[in-house]
């Protein structure tokens, strides 16, 4: 079976597990959707020069199951899409993406067993377009205990988790032991004090990637405030690779939440310094994952390939407004990555993210949003501005079915010419999306 084969039934199995081990009194939800996107490229293949222009059809399904019960909790969110183009610029392909959490409740407030997916279709090279060469399919599977003590004021957590990370594309399999203990204290009602450990061994499947053992130890301080949240943490990051390429350094965090007296108004400040990897990447709380830059497409910094641990700086400012009829959101961020085994790939990339939305009518809104980032490469000199504004308008033809119209434009320039390009997109969008139990009318 093929790697791609080994995600695509891992993510099924997970779904049919979460669904047949429910009893029939189970509080369960299964929410459908599915939709097509046609959009309109003027520059499909992301050329400098020679621009293709071409139409892609994208339609797409997928569904959100939960359940909460006294012994079984699940939350599990899958999309299949398909994209074909009309000039057959690029073959057609198929993206997926997957994210489960199962948590089973063998001894009730003492012992469970949590099994844990994050999958989905990434580039390979983030700045090329989504063509079938440019693609490999990226799984995370993680599963163990969760043990937990609790005395008083006085709570300890061990966790255990033995996990794989599969790319379809790229020989860096590896099979992972992650453990885990955080201890807390309740100081009074609004605070507490913390100290956590935690180790991760990382074992490739191939010789010339250099085995890992990635650490971390930390004690921590989280207040609720009259006006949100704060949590302080300091320790130190330590990895030891087989090589013999050894490493420490001192870890913080520091996260600030201001929410205003009626919620209309949040602002989240994140200041972290830690040893990483992209596979645990996608778990990290204190890492906004994500960031749109047009129809359907996303920069992901998980699309990294995990091929060793490195060294993160990452600084985070969010900014929104979540009215009744407007909504706006502003987010600036700044990393330093810096890898202690893989040469050129040291990066500091920096940007802003800006989005509004305004309610037209109760079934019309308008919305806009402008994406630009810079990315430095400090061993090659290599540099990249990208830029992505967009705009469009979204109808509710009725409380399942919306109708999008929208437009937005990828742009990159950059010191390498080869990594130029501009591409304008209009597009139509037709989703279908059931509705939850807490929405129906």
């Amino acid at each position: 079976m093929t790697r791609y084969g080994k995600t695509l039934c891992t993510t099924a199995l997970l779904a049919v597990i979460g669904t047949l081990c429910a009893t029939p009194l189970a509080a369960k939800e299964l929410t459908p959707r599915v939709g097509i996107t046609v959009s309109s490229h003027s520059n499909v293949a992301r050329k400098p020069s020679n621009e293709i222009s071409d139409t892609a059809i994208r339609p797409y399904v997928g569904f959100e199951y939960e359940e909460e019960t006294s012994q079984f909790s699940a939350n599990i969110d899958f999309q299949l899409d398909r994209e074909q183009y009309q000039d057959d610029t690029f073959d057609a392909q198929n993206f997926f993406r997957a994210d489960a959490y199962m948590d089973w409740n063998l001894v009730p407030g003492r012992l469970s067993w949590v099994v844990e997916d994050y999958a989905y279709s990434q580039r390979i090279d983030i700045f090329d377009p989504n063509r079938p060469d440019n693609l490999q399919n990226f799984n995370v599977l993680l599963t163990g205990p969760d043990v937990l003590f609790s005395s008083g004021v006085y709570e300890a957590l061990v966790k255990a988790r033995l996990g794989s990370v599969y790319y379809s594309e790229f020989d860096a399999d590896n099979l992972r032991f992650t453990g885990s203990a955080i201890g807390r204290r309740i100081l009074n009602d609004y605070s507490e004090a913390t100290a956590d450990l935690q180790l991760t061994s990382v074992f490739f499947n191939e010789d010339f990637f250099d085995d890992y053992v990635l650490g971390r130890a930390s004690i921590g301080y989280q207040r609720e405030l009259p006006y949100g949240d704060l949590l302080l943490k300091g320790g130190v990051n330590w990895v030891q690779h087989d090589s013999g390429v050894d490493a420490s350094d001192p870890y913080g965090a520091l996260k600030f939440k201001y929410v205003n007296q009626s919620g209309y108004q949040t602002l989240t400040t994140t200041l972290s310094s830690q040893y990483s990897d992209p596979a645990l990447d996608a778990y990290n709380p204190l890492y906004t994952r994500l960031y749109d830059v047009g129809i359907d497409r996303v920069v992901n910094p998980a699309e990294l390939t995990g091929t060793g641990a490195y060294k993160l700086d990452r600084a985070e400012v969010m900014y929104a407004i979540n009215g009744s009829r407007l909504g706006m959101s502003v987010t600036g961020f700044a990393n330093k990555r810096s890898y202690f085994i893989v040469d050129d790939t040291d990066t500091r990339d920096r940007g802003v993210a800006y989005g509004i939305s305004y309610q037209l009518s109760p079934r019309t809104y308008i919305w806009a949003g402008y994406y630009t980032a810079s990315i430095d490469y400090l061993k090659t000199d290599l540099h990249l501005d990208a830029r992505s504004p967009n705009a469009g308008i979204s109808y509710n033809l009725s409380d399942t079915l919306t109708l999008t119209l929208g437009a937005v434009s990828e742009e990159n320039d950059s010191n390498d010419p080869q990594k130029e390009y501009k591409d304008d997109i209009y597009y139509v969008k037709l989703e279908y999306k059931g509705l939850k139990k807490q929405e129906e009318p």
